[in-house]
């Protein structure tokens, strides 16, 4: 009797290993993520932060058409560009520029506090969109999360004071929110890393009105605030988004948002490292609280007990 040649098929992921490495590639992003921010304040002595933006993810669309030069990866069929496109728009350039001019006024505490919302927000919108259910698991670790990163905010003596930019900050929370959701489905026809490629570059399209007058912010900046931009677009924007939108694509979005909080806790001890910012005792106890909240929400129900 002849064997049959064709190698045995592997068992498929179960659900918890699933969540494990949605959970896994979602911290590495955060990691990247927190440690845009102090490059973000640096570059912003002498770029817009149209000019900014537009420059992050110029270094990365040049990173994604390498690949694509190197076919290492593949765009989505052009069936697919436009629904990308707009959501490139939407949540690359969009966020960006509304994150960016809103913060120009904003108080960073009360900007914080703001773009906490984002993983209530994606909760919210994934329940409509995805029929995502919010347990009663899930709406309490958001809960949780939220009060441990209101409090980590308030212990970093922060200036809490909203003024009408406000309002962009929250658009900028919507804009985020809506290119987690509304990618779920696209990721079912297409790869993960075609997506990200395709939205990041159109993203980059869209910015291109506000970079402009880029060249001549480049010849005028100095060594370090070039590599400031080089790593905006290679670790957050590049790596970051890859390792993201991944993590979206293994699991619900409501669970995988709750990452988001961890931000601020990472972006914290960055701060203690590398500038000798200690934080505050009301700070750590604010940090407790958050990682609490978050493993509640990414735990099984029973570790979660």
């Amino acid at each position: 009797m002849q064997r049959s040649s064709r190698a045995p098929s592997r068992p498929a992921a179960s659900g918890e290993d699933r969540q494990a490495l949605s959970t896994l590639l979602g911290t590495g992003t955060i990691l990247t993520w927190a440690s845009a921010f102090p490059a973000i304040s640096f570059g912003l002595e002498h770029f817009t932060p149209g000019e900014l933006s537009f420059a992050r993810f110029l270094v990365a669309s040049a990173c994604f058409l390498v690949l694509i030069g190197l076919r290492v990866l593949k765009l989505p069929p052009l069936r697919l560009w436009p629904p990308v496109a707009l959501l490139g728009a939407i949540g690359i350039a969009a966020y960006q520029l509304l994150l960016g001019y809103g913060m120009e006024t904003v108080a960073a505490g009360a900007a914080s506090m703001l773009i906490a919302l984002s993983p209530a927000v994606t909760a919210v919108l994934a329940a409509k969109r995805l029929g995502e259910t919010i347990s009663s698991r899930l709406l309490v670790s958001l809960l949780v999360a939220l009060a441990g990163a209101v409090t980590v905010t308030l212990g970093a003596g922060q200036e809490i004071r909203f003024e009408p930019r406000a309002l962009l900050i929250l658009g900028a929370v919507l804009a985020t929110s809506v290119y987690f959701v509304w990618q779920k489905p696209l990721l079912k026809d297409m790869e993960s890393l075609g997506f990200t490629a395709l939205s990041i570059i159109a993203g980059t399209v869209v910015l291109l009105p506000f970079g402009l007058t880029l060249p001549g912010k480049l010849l005028s900046a100095g060594p370090d605030q070039l590599l400031a931009l080089v790593w905006l677009g290679v670790a957050p924007s590049f790596i970051g988004y890859i390792l993201w939108n991944r993590a979206l694509s293994l699991a619900p979005a409501s669970r995988t948002a709750l990452l988001l909080y961890v931000q601020p806790v990472i972006s914290t001890f960055i701060a203690w490292i590398w500038l000798g910012q200690v934080p505050t005792t009301f700070a750590l106890i604010g940090g407790t609280v958050l990682l609490t909240g978050v493993i509640i929400g990414q735990s099984s129900p029973r570790a979660a007990r």
